[in-house]
């Protein structure tokens, strides 16, 4: 009875300390370091409805839009390889899973615009046509917000070592054919330089 009294009661002890240990390792962690290396564009129509990801290379004159993805790519597998250890470790038991947040290191500056090809009598071949872009805020579903709300989106807080928003071209595009180069300045002095596909345009439906 004695052997069997002391047995149960060990049990509870290591089974308290157990789920003790699993509850603080439920902690959130602290933000991870991030930098912005990479960028990527897509081509896409806006003559559907909001948020619609259609890639095409024919767009329609008053529906041109630009998907724009930052992204730190070490980080990403990182953190990834990370979650993927935490599977097979006792430290990490929890009954949920840990929200990890990244915090960019290097803050956006300034993000600008350029069109390679004549856009209207306005904005000819290499104008920079920054004024002419709205943006949505992907994840806050936020719509047709100014170049400075979409700065103050890629420098905060991020669930994912990445951001992504959608630029909207306000100008009609008189041209049959298009294509723009995006540069995102940070605020150490790089740049990240990407150029999209050239794209064909037909007259608007809209």
């Amino acid at each position: 009875m004695y052997n069997s009294t002391v047995f149960a009661k060990t049990t509870i002890i290591i089974i308290f300390f157990f789920f003790l240990k699993i509850f603080f390792s439920c902690t959130p962690p602290d933000p991870i370091d991030m930098t912005y290396s990479v960028i990527n564009l897509e081509v896409m129509d806006n003559s559907g409805h909001y948020h619609d990801r259609n890639y095409s290379d024919t767009l329609y004159s008053d529906a041109v839009s630009i998907q724009l993805s930052l992204s730190d790519s070490s980080t990403y597998y990182a953190s990834n390889s990370f979650k993927s250890g935490e599977l097979f470790s006792f430290e990490s038991a929890c009954a949920w899973s840990p929200n990890y947040s990244y915090k960019p290191v290097h803050l956006i500056q300034d993000i600008r615009v350029y069109t390679e090809f004549d856009l209207d009598d306005t904005y000819k071949a290499g104008a920079n046509i920054s004024d002419s872009i709205l943006f949505s805020l992907e994840s806050v579903y936020s719509l047709y917000e100014t170049i400075d709300k979409a700065i103050m989106y890629f420098n905060d807080l991020q669930w994912e070592p990445s951001c992504t928003v959608r630029m909207y071209l306000k100008s009609s595009v008189k041209n049959s054919q298009a294509q723009f180069i995006v540069e995102v300045l940070l605020d150490d002095g790089s740049k990240l330089i990407e150029t999209t596909d050239v794209f064909y345009i037909t007259p608007s439906n809209l």
